[in-house]
């Protein structure tokens, strides 16, 4: 099974760290069934409530917000990554095998890329590995647990090929995943009283923080200010909307949110994902979640581990990355000892090997989940095709594959502005669907419909209304002088 597992978190990390839908979707299919058949134990009533909690604060945001498609992705997402939590409780996991042979991946990877070896599109940008997950940054916290827990492996002939990690974490030239890095040596260092050891993790992480520094300057200091835009723009959306503004919603509504222009499509914190996706019971369940594991762990490198992931994901987009959540709760699975989220009540319920009667609801429930999946690719793969037609120029076929016979989910956001974007292109007014919620993105597109059919009267009107949902993007101010220039050429 630990085979099988490896193979599993190595080929999702390879899909671009399970970041895309379709690799939730096919990868929650795969841990349903893998439940089916191995799930025995499951966690305490208490983590099952505050999870029930969490699953019903992104539905009812979700509700509240017009029941867009996004909003129920973002909830079969979440039951996904607590699928793979349950797994994790119900198998027997080498973590460090697991991570060792999943760094070395992406490490290796990474070199072949910079080197020409490995000519995929987004895995290097100037001289910078982005790696598998095509995003420094993820690729960046990755390595830094993996190489931690490498160095800190009980196979002993695999601890010294961590250096190939951190070389290819000094590559991504993450200046938060090195100072992660740093900081778990530290914690490790005080807590195991392993002082040569961590000088050792501390002072490869110094040196390869100097020389990020000195490749990108100030960047990461400008880039860590944007990011506090970021949060601080996501804290204002939550406190005008407690009940968040549904998940996924972010992407395409962030800049009615914004305070200065920035192209943000997830927010660059974690919590504040969590946030605007299910308002403050979302993250209150979330607190609670950690400070429940937190009071069950036992401390090592194990919990330092998850840990590293948690602060990183502060200040950037870890949790939108399947791999990253699965890496999580490996670490905070292997930190718990057999039956430490049960209570001593429950332990005496708990279903056993050979109960089928009592496993039929728990096997019904992971073959709906499973099903769900398997119905959530159609969609997925459905605009996916249509993407992959419109990047070719083919507005035609990338039209008539989000029409006709409709595969898509109602109130698809994406889907909806796609289907603008190709009628535009192709001049159908009649093929431009009705929004129930237009975006900025929206009135910029019927804008340029009707500027292309100089129509300036309902040109300029939706200019403005793309101006008055996007004051700081600049794009509708210069659309809105296009229309000004045309229109005094045609007198």
């Amino acid at each position: 099974m630990v085979g099988f597992i490896t193979a599993f978190f190595s080929v999702t990390t390879l899909w671009q760290g399970g970041f895309s839908d379709i690799a939730w979707f096919f990868c929650g299919g795969v841990i349903s069934v893998m439940l089916i058949f191995k799930f025995r134990t499951a966690p305490s009533k208490a983590v099952l409530r505050l999870f029930c909690g969490l699953v019903c604060t992104f539905v009812i945001s979700t509700l509240f917000n017009g029941a867009r498609a996004e909003g129920w992705i973002g909830v079969i997402k979440l039951v996904i990554a607590f699928l793979w939590f349950l797994l994790v409780l119900n198998i027997n996991t080498d973590v460090d095998s697991i991570v060792f042979f999943a760094g070395q991946i992406v490490a290796g990877t990474g070199f072949l890329a910079l080197y020409g070896l490995l000519p995929l599109r987004g895995m290097v940008e100037n001289g910078r590995v982005y790696g598998v997950f095509q995003y420094a940054n993820a690729t960046g916290i990755f390595l830094a647990v993996c190489a931690f827990l490498t160095r800190l492996s009980w196979r002993k002939k695999t601890r010294d090929w961590a250096f190939l990690m951190e070389i290819a974490l000094i590559m991504t030239q993450s200046v938060g995943a090195i100072a992660v890095y740093a900081l778990g040596w530290i914690v490790y260092g005080i807590s195991k009283k392993a002082f040569k050891q961590t000088a050792a993790g501390v002072v490869v992480a110094l040196f390869a923080l100097i020389g990020v520094i000195s490749l990108r300057g100030l960047q990461p200091f400008a880039t860590f200010g944007e990011r506090v835009v970021h949060i601080t723009d996501g804290i204002g959306t939550i406190l005008h909307n407690p009940l968040g503004i549904g998940p996924g919603a972010w992407a395409f509504y962030f800049r009615e949110y914004q305070t200065r222009d920035y192209i943000a499509a997830i927010p660059h914190c974690g919590y504040i994902q969590i946030g605007l996706a299910g308002g403050f019971l979302a993250l209150a369940a979330v607190v609670f979640l950690i400070i429940f594991w937190l009071r069950k762990q036992t401390f090592g490198k194990y919990t330092i581990a998850a840990i590293m992931i948690l602060l990183h994901a502060a200040a950037d987009i870890s949790f939108s990355f399947l791999a990253i959540i699965m890496l999580l709760f490996l670490c905070i699975g292997a930190s718990l000892k057999p039956d430490s989220l049960i209570t001593t009540d429950e332990k005496k319920t708990q279903i056993k090997p050979k109960s089928v009667k009592q496993k039929t609801p728990a096997t019904a429930m992971f073959a709906v989940s499973l099903i769900i999946c398997l119905i959530m690719l159609v969609p997925v793969a459905t605009k996916n095709r249509a993407q992959w037609a419109a990047s070719n120029g083919n507005y035609e076929e990338a039209r008539a594959t989000l029409g006709g016979r409709n595969f898509l989910l109602p109130n698809d956001t994406q889907a909806e502005l796609l289907q603008t974007e190709y009628a535009v292109r192709l001049n159908v007014e009649k093929a431009i669907p009705d929004m129930k919620k237009p975006n900025y993105f929206a009135y910029y597109l019927h804008s340029l419909y009707y500027l292309q059919n100089d129509d300036f009267i309902k040109a300029e009107k939706y200019a403005l209304l793309c101006i008055e949902k996007a004051p700081y993007w600049g794009e509708g101010y210069d659309l809105l002088d296009e229309i000004e220039r045309i229109k005094s050429i045609a007198g």
